[in-house]
């Protein structure tokens, strides 16, 4: 598979290069955010041939979603990534930490900045339409509840004459 960014995208987003522990689970991080971007794309498992065919919005967006992770990882203390509230309590010593369901623990997230951002390069649509009026209706067309059946779904049968139109 043809990877979307490198550690160099990813030290462009972060503005600094990357320490030696990140540099160790790098290339883990950006294949998590590289499955999210195609996941969301919907264009299958390998929707570009090489390493030029790759967008440099898709590039900016995996390597922007890797810094992220790295940021967070970076201003939180041990057993706090993704906690949505934390409370420490002086006497006598407490502390809370409370995750939602689907919180981000360590994992990459796609941000709604980063979907818009992708949806000029996704391969499957998100809305579609279904025709409501089949051929052979046998009445007025404002009726449009056809759902391919011989006789129009509408209540026309049993009425004897049409519902809905003229």
């Amino acid at each position: 598979m043809v990877a979307f960014c490198k550690d160099v995208d990813v030290e462009a987003r972060l503005e600094r290069q990357l320490t030696t522990g990140e540099a160790e689970y790098i290339d883990g991080k950006i294949a998590e955010a590289q499955a999210l971007v195609v996941g969301y794309m919907g264009c299958g498992e390998t929707p570009y041939a090489t390493v030029a065919d790759v967008p440099a919005t898709v590039t900016i967006v995996t390597s922007r979603i890797v810094a992220r992770v790295i940021e967070q990882k970076a201003d939180t203390t041990a057993g706090t990534f993704g906690a949505d509230q934390i409370s420490n309590n002086v006497g006598p010593f407490g502390r809370q930490v409370s995750f939602s369901q689907g919180s981000r623990t360590n994992a990459p997230w796609l941000t709604k900045a980063d979907r818009e951002a992708l949806n000029p390069y996704a391969c499957s649509s998100k809305a579609f339409a279904v025709d409501t009026v089949g051929s052979g209706v046998t009445h007025a067309d404002t009726c449009a509840i056809n759902l391919g059946a011989g006789y129009c779904d509408c209540g026309a049968e049993y009425a004897g004459f049409p519902i809905f139109g003229s």
